[in-house]
């Protein structure tokens, strides 16, 4: 219960936001079909999926640059309220222009309208919390964002075979019913408060002047902070790559698809038992000892990979690598934000998103390769010295940070 209990006395917008993204997230029922319904449904080939797939993503690079100058320029709230608005007509519009050379484009348009009101949403939650209560609000968003992840597919796999319209009308409606809780309950943050009126605890916030470079810049460890994570997003992604393929080669593939799908199930259940009490644990931490923590957790995990086991084995790295996850997701923007200007909250979190989602992109077109020539399990030792990088990296950073606040 103590675990709960620090979900308590957050500000009051916080928990509007955590409606929003738990409905948000109970409707998000387009992107986990969309390959199957781009090549079974319409009939595209993959290589056509994938390249249209491959727009989408592309996408995302100038709407999160766009979105993060005009979070920072005309507001929070009403950035995020427009786009995803435009986003979620966009999935309307494959309702009512069921014209299939039109689908993948209102598809990508919608993709990349979510893209530019990304920004906003790192950039609200920092400026409604103070370096006090950052961990909570973030792992209360996110544990409200999974426990709907939780539910959608399950939804979206229901309608997806029998009322396949629904699934586009479903989740604009779901989007649009989360931002009426957003339009109701969340002010317009864009800060306005002083240097002064902000701290001298606060001083790594205070505003600005230059351009995102040169401010970017004058912050070196924010920089190399997004470069780990970098590598670190390198590293997760092969849960999603060649984790499906490994257990598929050493299970066969009759049972591995069954046994990666139960493994994702342990993965999505534990995020939401784990979040309150590995955050409850951790609070008393500073959020760059809990992401290096977290990549000790990833390095367990991986080498774990590197071994022939049963099942039972695979579930356990499971639970391993999801407390790594956690944790990481729940003080990386916490971090973020304690080092990140008022003024250029948005830019920020959309230029070091891109930086980070670079390790996302390269990771599966490099290991892709890679196995080409090599089995799965020769991959692991190449993963397990990019971890300890990481990992040594960010306890470098820490001390580095815990020397200079000392002096």
């Amino acid at each position: 219960m103590n675990a709960l209990k620090q979900y308590k006395g957050l500000p009051k917008p916080i928990y509007w936001i955590f409606l929003a993204r738990l409905v948000s997230a109970m409707g998000a029922f387009v992107h986990p079909f969309l390959a199957i319904y781009l090549t079974e449904t319409l009939g595209y080939s993959t290589a056509q999926a994938g390249l249209y797939v491959t727009y989408s993503v592309a996408a995302y690079v100038p709407g999160s640059m766009i979105g993060g100058r005009l979070v920072d320029q005309l507001g929070r709230k009403r950035v995020l309220l427009i786009f995803q608005a435009l986003a979620a007509f966009c999935y309307l519009a494959v309702v009512i222009f069921p014209n299939p050379n039109w689908i993948p484009w209102f598809l990508i348009a919608s993709g990349f309208f979510n893209s530019v009101a990304q920004p906003a949403h790192g950039a609200i939650t920092a400026d409604l919390t103070t370096p006090e209560n950052r961990q909570q609000a973030f792992s209360f968003l996110y544990l409200g964002m999974n426990i709907g992840f939780a539910v959608g597919p399950l939804i979206a796999g229901f309608l997806f075979n029998r009322f396949l319209m629904w699934i586009f009308i479903g989740d604009a409606a779901t989007t649009l019913i989360a931002l009426v809780f957003i339009a109701k309950g969340v002010p317009e943050t864009m800060p306005v408060a002083s240097v002064i009126e902000m701290g001298a605890e606060r001083t790594e916030e205070q505003r600005e002047e230059g351009s995102l470079l040169q401010v970017l810049f004058r912050r070196p460890t924010l920089l190399v902070f997004s470069l780990i994570l970098t590598v670190i997003s390198f590293v997760v992604v092969q849960m999603h790559f060649t984790v499906p393929l490994q257990v598929n080669d050493w299970f066969g593939p009759e049972r591995g698809k069954a046994y990666f799908g139960m493994l994702m199930s342990v993965n999505g259940l534990a995020v939401i038992t784990f979040t309150p009490f590995l955050v409850h644990w951790t609070k008393k931490n500073s959020s760059i000892f809990n992401v290096a923590l977290s990549n000790l957790f990833y390095l367990v995990a991986v080498f774990m990979l590197g071994i022939r086991g049963p099942l039972p084995w695979y579930f356990l790295m499971m639970l391993v690598w999801t407390a790594g996850e956690v944790l990481q997701v729940t003080n990386y923007s916490v971090y973020l934000a304690n080092h990140t200007p008022e003024n250029y909250r948005g830019r920020f979190n959309s230029i070091i998103n891109i930086i980070q989602g670079t390790g996302y992109g390269v990771g599966p077109l490099i290991m892709g390769e890679y196995l080409e020539t090599h089995t799965t399990w020769e991959i692991w030792p190449w993963i397990q010295l990019l971890t300890v990088g990481a990992t040594l990296a960010v306890l470098g950073l820490f001390l580095w940070e815990r020397r200079v606040t000392r002096q």
